[in-house]
């Protein structure tokens, strides 16, 4: 039994005071000391307001650039540089603060594969005129084959690195297959194509001066491409960063609140709503929820195995599984005399000893940990300074 209602909250707005909930047929008595909801403020803006707190708690929030997100109308919009973001998924589900790391998009004109100084298309017709994903007339191109195989491909000089290519793209007429390249045609790997505007990816890989594009199998079929992403990184970034003569660096997203008053290194419990939307099976190595302080504490730390995790600066303790993309995840841990424990969506436990203290000299709670954040969105960040049961945690999070 979940102790959430439809929209994962706790019922009412109790949390602080002795508010009860069933666990195994007894209520139970908690104090909470932190509760962030993330709520949406509007156009792609999250609000980072905490509904609990320990008086004079504000966020500090910054990222020095634009950046896009999807907003609750399908379509995706830019917000302003140091608002951070909320996030719509493709069915329109909210899913509260997304917290990206810094992103670079190396692939130039990203939207307009027009320009002919950049973009080499081979029997296939460019035209800038269709309505892209973020709604707005002539911000994407139309590609049209006027041949079978026809390709548009853009050379890039660039050291050997892991890198992995992504655009957005929809079909506009026919049914054949349409391929993407990062090595100059020596690969092509099938994309999913729709009627409606998808992201789509080719698996990184590690090499020197990508030749990246799109190849239309069929004679006279057309699709609308727009935010080609080309990136030194193990996954796609799930959000564009649009180019034009050279590449664009989006920076990443810095939240975080003072602990004082509202974490207990000594004793506690933490929950959590993750929804990853790195482009891959995983997310890797990312920090959604953590400590900072003389030593630093995790509460959520997504490791090198995409496994959920806690670690309180000696152990690591992670639950089972690995967590996906496009997948809510309601994930709880705690500390303290019964040990280190973490689950997710009421799964198995993973349980292990405590050294005592969750990071040491504490100062900050951070959402998305610098040059780590997780290309997640986060939600209903909540924090006890007492430690539930294990009984709890799986209640919680089911």
């Amino acid at each position: 039994m979940s102790v959430f209602d439809r929209e994962g909250r706790y019922p009412g707005q109790r949390e602080r005071l002795a508010f009860k909930y069933p666990v195994g047929g007894a209520l139970q008595d908690e104090v909470m000391a932190f509760f962030v909801p993330f709520n949406d403020a509007g156009n792609g803006i999250v609000n980072t307001s905490p509904t609990y707190a320990a008086s004079g708690t504000t966020a500090t929030a910054t990222r020095a650039t634009t950046a896009w997100t999807r907003l609750s109308t399908g379509l995706y919009g830019s917000v302003a540089s140091g608002s951070l973001r909320s996030y719509y998924d493709a069915n329109g589900f909210y899913r509260g603060y997304l917290p990206q790391k810094q992103k670079i998009n190396y692939a130039l004109q990203s939207d307009d594969l027009t320009q002919i100084a950049t973009w080499v298309a081979t029997t296939m017709t460019t035209s800038k005129t269709a309505t892209g994903a973020d709604g707005a007339a002539n911000s994407a191109t139309i590609l049209t084959a006027t041949a079978g195989n026809a390709t548009i491909l853009q050379t890039l000089v660039r050291a050997s690195a892991q890198r992995i290519t992504s655009c957005w793209i929809k079909r506009r007429t026919g049914s054949g297959v349409i391929n993407m390249t990062q090595d100059n045609g020596v690969t092509w790997t099938p994309v999913t194509v729709t009627s409606d505007w998808t992201q789509v990816a080719i698996a990184a890989a590690t090499a020197a001066n990508p030749i990246l594009g799109l190849q239309i199998v069929t004679n006279t079929d057309a699709v609308d491409v727009m935010w080609f992403l080309h990136e030194e990184a193990a996954f796609a970034s799930a959000t564009p960063v649009p180019t034009t003569t050279a590449s664009v660096t989006q920076n990443g997203d810095q939240l975080s609140y003072p602990s004082a008053g509202n974490f207990d290194e000594t004793v506690g419990t933490a929950y959590a709503e993750i929804y990853p939307l790195t482009v891959g099976t995983k997310v890797l190595n990312t920090y959604p929820l953590a400590i900072s302080g003389a030593a630093n504490g995790f509460l959520f730390f997504i490791g090198g195995g995409g496994t959920l995790t806690i670690y309180d600066g000696t152990t690591y303790v992670a639950s089972s599984g690995v967590l996906q993309a496009n997948t809510l995840y309601k994930c709880a841990s705690s500390w303290h005399a019964n040990g280190l424990a973490v689950c997710k969506n009421g799964g198995t436990l993973g349980t292990g000893a405590f050294d005592g203290l969750l990071g040491t000299t504490p100062t900050t709670i951070k959402v998305g940990w610098s040059g780590t954040q997780p290309d997640a969105c986060i939600q209903n960040a909540r924090i006890w300074t007492a430690q539930k049961s294990n009984a709890q945690l799986l209640a919680m999070t089911s």
